[in-house]
């Protein structure tokens, strides 16, 4: 369909085409690059955020970190532990004391001897039991260099015995003999604290030694030592829960953040302590909606053990529902950084709801998306306006270029009409201003050719009246020849005749010689005449040979409407070659019959001189006339034949004629009208087929 429009349209919609797809490329490149942009600006925004919450949780667990260390440190620290449980075993120590004081004060009024009031004090003091069984008092007296074991309700078999054994060599810091530490200690202070190693004593017996703190104190009047104390690893569950409950309650940004606590257990952990979901607490964390963890949709608890058991710490994003004031929200994006406390094997953790930075993001990207959609606006109303200018422009340069097309299409109509008289106004210096010179040079050359065709119609006209009459008198002669050679022809069989009648009629020999004398010198003037015809002939064959050649060369210049003419001018020449070919095969007959004519006329003279010799070669000159008489045949025949050839020459010339002064009309009439029809070319066309 596009191949069908006009150049105008085509020129319009290419120029449209072009400006609308470069417009598009330009939108699609700003839209493109805005959108690439904008994305690597959210995506830097979106990592300054995240990376912001990062430090800030990392920051906020460290703190937890500390809390727990600092807690678990204190519980295995003598000095701490002094503070935080020595009014304690100084209590059981006080109702320890009491007991004896009042066992002694016994001893003292005479109620009961000594021996009884200590054993009765024993008795009572035994049965101490603090701490779920594991808290107990013993007693023993200050003997030097070592003591000896009063009373030891955990490990009786000691009692009375003296405590110099190398396996109390376990006082932690001095590695000294831990019952002559308690002496010493008493002795200088009358009271105080003393570390070690010691066996626990559990409901399964006892345990191996287990670093513990001991509080003892000085019975002077008795020589005693009352002594308990607190193994570490029961102050270990009391900074355990002291830990959870602080971390339970620490609270950053405005309350929403919390902290966490779940153990290392496989395949999936145990929840420690969780503040605002209790309910976990204790629980294996393997429910499916713990599958959360962004990414790999792995439990999230399992993911986090993962990641501390590999290095120590980590972040980990997920799901999880966001507590507010008005209590917990739908599950929001979180990203938690947990880190491993190894003396717990615990994993600390806390979490930020990064669902505001997505929020933010999806603000951006929105804004992004509106500055894009106004950007499209913008373009498309530029795109429309320039588009209407450039329809205006481009209509006026269509017609510039179109409107001299037009003209020369125009003058290429009134040329094919016939009217070689047209012209063309159109004087550019472009590509339309060369194609109107050539087609104005193409109108002079045709209008030339066209007076070439009249001007050589009229001269092969011409010639054809010439080569018409010329052929009627070749004709004419022909026939003059022919009749001539039919009396010859006869005139040789009357001599054949007197031959045979020569041996009876020699009386009569010099008048028939005479005669024959006479007539072959008639045959030799026919033979002369003949000869000249026949040179005619062949001079007018070579005339109408030269007179075809030029009618070719003046066909060849017409080009195709010549191409007929220059068919017939081809054959006028093939039968002038034709004609001569015989003129001159004529000439050699009547050339070797003249030869005959003068041998008989030599036999004649000969007869004349030597008539004697006649009868002798009358036989010889019987067969030199039979000769005779068939070469006047043959020649009869050919001139026939020539004359035959000059007819139809005469023929075809009068029909060459006949269209030769067809053509001259139809060029006539072709140059004499520039708004002939279509009729009269086609009466042109048809006359040029017939010389074809």
């Amino acid at each position: 369909m596009f191949k069908n429009l006009k150049i105008r349209w085509k020129f319009l919609l290419s120029s449209f085409a072009v400006l609308l797809s470069s417009a598009a490329l330009i939108t699609v490149f700003m839209v493109v690059s805005i959108k690439k942009n904008a994305a690597a600006d959210i995506l830097v925004f979106r990592t300054e955020e995240i990376n912001k919450v990062q430090t800030s949780l990392k920051n906020y667990v460290d703190i937890a970190y500390e809390t727990i260390d600092s807690n678990y440190k204190d519980a295995q620290d003598n000095e701490y532990l002094k503070k935080r449980y020595g009014n304690r075993l100084k209590n059981i120590v006080d109702v320890a004391e009491s007991i004896t004081l009042k066992a002694m004060e016994a001893a003292k009024k005479g109620t009961i001897s000594e021996e009884d009031a200590k054993q009765q004090a024993i008795d009572a003091i035994q049965t101490i039991r603090f701490d779920n069984g594991t808290g107990y008092v013993w007693i023993n007296d200050i003997g030097t260099p070592y003591p000896k074991m009063v009373m030891h309700p955990t490990v009786p078999a000691l009692n009375g015995k003296l405590l110099d054994d190398s396996k109390y060599n376990c006082a932690l810091g001095k590695k000294e003999n831990l019952f002559k530490a308690m002496v010493d200690v008493c002795l200088a202070n009358g009271e105080g604290f003393v570390d070690y190693l010691w066996p626990k004593p559990t409901k399964e017996g006892l345990t191996q030694e287990q670093p513990k703190l001991s509080y003892v104190r000085q019975v002077p009047a008795w020589g005693w030592i009352i002594g308990t104390g607190i193994y570490v690893d029961d102050a270990i569950p009391d900074a355990i829960e002291k830990t959870k409950s602080d971390l339970s309650k620490m609270r950053y940004d405005n309350s929403t953040g919390y902290f966490w606590i779940n153990d290392t257990g496989a395949p999936y952990p145990k929840m420690v302590m969780h503040p605002t979901a209790p309910a976990l607490n204790g629980k294996v964390l393997d429910n499916p909606q713990y599958n959360c963890a962004l990414g790999k949709k792995e439990n999230l608890f399992k993911a986090m053990v993962d990641v501390c058991l590999a290095n120590g710490e980590g972040f980990v994003d997920y799901l999880w529902p966001k507590p507010t004031k008005d209590g917990l929200t739908a599950e929001q994006p979180k990203l938690s950084y947990v880190k491993l406390y190894k003396p717990l094997s615990w994993i600390i953790g806390t979490g930020a709801y990064i669902d505001t930075i997505e929020a933010v993001v999806s603000e951006k990207t929105a804004e992004v998306n509106s500055r894009i959609k106004l950007l499209l606006i913008n373009i498309f109303a530029i795109v429309l306006t320039i588009s209407v200018l450039a329809f205006f422009g481009l209509w006026y340069m269509a017609k510039r270029i179109t409107n001299p097309l037009d003209d020369c299409s125009a003058f290429a109509k009134e040329l094919g009409s016939g009217n070689l008289n047209a012209s063309i106004d159109i004087h550019n210096k472009d590509e339309i201003g060369q194609l109107a010179t050539s087609m104005r040079e193409m109108g002079t050359s045709l209008k030339t050719a066209m007076e070439g065709v009249f001007s050589t119609a009229g001269s092969l006209s011409d010639g054809a009246s010439d080569q018409a009459s010329s052929l009627e008198e070749i004709s004419s002669s022909l026939e003059e020849l022919s009749a001539m050679t039919r009396r010859n022809a006869e005139g040789a069989g009357e001599s054949d005749r007197l031959i045979s009648e020569t041996h009876q009629v020699v009386q009569e020999a010099n008048h028939d010689m005479a005669k024959l004398t006479s007539s072959m010198k008639e045959i030799s003037k026919s033979s002369i005449e003949t000869q000249k015809i026949v040179k005619t002939i062949d001079e007018i064959a070579f005339q109408t040979n030269l007179l075809a050649l030029n009618a070719a060369v003046e066909a060849a210049r017409a080009g195709e409407a010549g191409a007929g003419f220059a068919v017939v001018a081809d054959e006028v020449r093939n039968l002038a070659l034709r004609a001569a070919g015989a003129a001159k095969d004529t000439a050699g007959l009547i050339e070797e019959t003249a030869k005959k004519i003068k041998e008989g006329d030599n036999v004649a003279m000969s007869t004349n001189e030597a008539f004697t010799r006649v009868a002798d070669n009358i036989d010889r000159v019987k067969n030199l006339m039979g000769e005779i008489a068939q070469a006047s045949k043959e020649q009869a025949n050919g001139i026939e034949q020539v004359n035959s050839a000059v007819l139809n020459i005469n023929r075809v010339t009068q029909e060459n004629m006949l269209h030769v002064q067809e053509l001259v009309e139809a060029s006539d009439k072709f140059m004499g009208s520039g708004d002939a029809s279509f009729a009269e070319r086609d009466e042109t066309k048809r006359t040029t087929r017939l010389l074809t």
